[in-house]
């Protein structure tokens, strides 16, 4: 063994590592492939995923004692790798390196993870494959790109490789996670959540051992496969849009204060005042427009189609906060009396209790109304708001 992988045996012991294997009718290249495990037995776990053919026989009259999982019928990739997680969590370890044992990846790429995540503790660690090579299929590199700008949708963040399966995680911070998933889609279902609840994700460069096209060994069905990926993707991406990534923005200016909202997101932004200026008017508008509900993430869709700063029309969205609804809804109505004549202006109320009813009465003339007053806020924070900025950003 040499040295780099001496010290990453140590860094598997020192970090309380496993390495999980997923195998699935793997049988022509299993034996070779756990030979150049050697080292690593004392902390590997291989989960055989029901496999038809001699997989379990080779995995059994294996000289080296390491955990092995047989699965009774096929379960698919994600059952599989939950299952490995989760007896990995059940033996001690906090972090798993998961390998598919296709022999598509290198044993010698180990240490790179470890050297990663010296600069990046607790991290999730992605090989990245740098699909733009000549060996990687053209089909696998167009799905790929695709794969990653959903995960962008997703979560905001951008990653070269999401398909990539050798990876390291922290298991510690991925604790009482919900799947939909239990195929091919789990793993980019686990990377998505992972970013969810914050967990930072870091590409690691790795080299791929692509085997030519008749030993390539693979059961991945393109049609049922793809449909089971875009109905997943289509739930993810709602769940980001609608939840996740409002909350998870939410959660980091509330991390801050003030000064540095204002410091980073408004003075340090790097972008112009008059672009600052709109993100102000999108805001006011749409908070006072009557998207109840819907406000935040109408601002979030907008200002990414837009590329306005997000930040800034969260905050002056906020203009409907509790003590502002009945104000807001009240100026609705009166403005909007100027152009309906369903309620006349004299009997509108300011009280809570009336500006809600007067709503379910006179649907027409508040949405008139509400969009009115909007309009006129957002033209007015936009022109005070620039003037502002620009004596403040001198």
């Amino acid at each position: 063994m040499n040295s780099n992988l001496l010290s990453c045996v140590t860094q598997f012991e020192k970090r309380k590592c496993c390495l999980l294997i997923y195998s699935y009718n793997n049988a022509p290249v299993l034996r070779d492939f756990l030979l150049s495990l050697t080292d690593f037995f004392p902390f590997l776990i291989v989960v055989n995923d029901g496999s038809t053919n001699e997989t379990s026989d080779i995995l059994s009259a294996h000289d080296h004692n390491f955990t092995q999982i047989h699965l009774n019928q096929r379960s698919g990739k994600g059952i599989a790798l939950k299952t490995g997680l989760d007896k990995a969590k059940e033996l001690g370890y906090d972090f798993v390196l998961t390998l598919d044992a296709n022999g598509q990846y290198l044993i010698s790429d180990l240490p790179l993870f470890f050297e990663m995540l010296e600069n990046h503790p607790g991290s999730l660690l992605i090989g990245d494959r740098n699909i733009r090579q000549e060996k990687v299929q053209r089909t696998i590199s167009t799905s790929d790109r695709i794969s990653n700008f959903l995960f962008y949708v997703m979560t905001g963040k951008k990653l070269p490789d999401t398909q990539c399966s050798y990876r390291l995680y922290p298991i510690y911070k991925l604790e009482n996670l919900q799947f939909l998933s239990v195929k091919y889609k789990f793993e980019m279902e686990i990377l998505v959540r992972g970013v969810w609840r914050g967990v930072e994700v870091v590409p690691v460069p790795i080299n791929v051992n692509a085997p030519p096209k008749d030993k390539q060994i693979t059961y991945f069905q393109k049609s049922i496969n793809y449909t089971r990926a875009l109905i997943l993707n289509i739930i993810l991406m709602l769940l980001g849009l609608i939840w996740y990534r409002p909350y998870n923005l939410f959660r980091r200016l509330r991390e801050l204060n003030p000064r540095q909202v204002w410091n980073d997101y408004v003075l340090g932004s790097g972008e112009s005042n008059l672009r600052l200026s709109l993100a102000v008017m999108l805001g006011l508008f749409i908070g006072v427009s009557p998207l109840w509900g819907y406000q935040i993430v109408t601002i979030l869709l907008l200002c990414h189609i837009l590329k306005l700063n997000k930040v800034v029309a969260l905050i002056t969205g906020n203009i409907s906060i509790p003590p502002m609804i009945p104000l807001i809804i009240w100026g609705s109505y009166k403005i909007g009396g100027f152009f309906v004549e369903a309620t006349p202006i004299k009997n509108i109320s300011i009280e809570t209790e009336g500006t809600f009813a007067m709503i379910k009465e006179n649907l027409f003339q508040y949405i008139i109304g509400s969009l009115t007053l909007g309009l006129i806020l957002a033209v007015f924070g936009g022109i005070v708001s620039y003037i502002l900025l620009k004596y403040f950003r001198k």
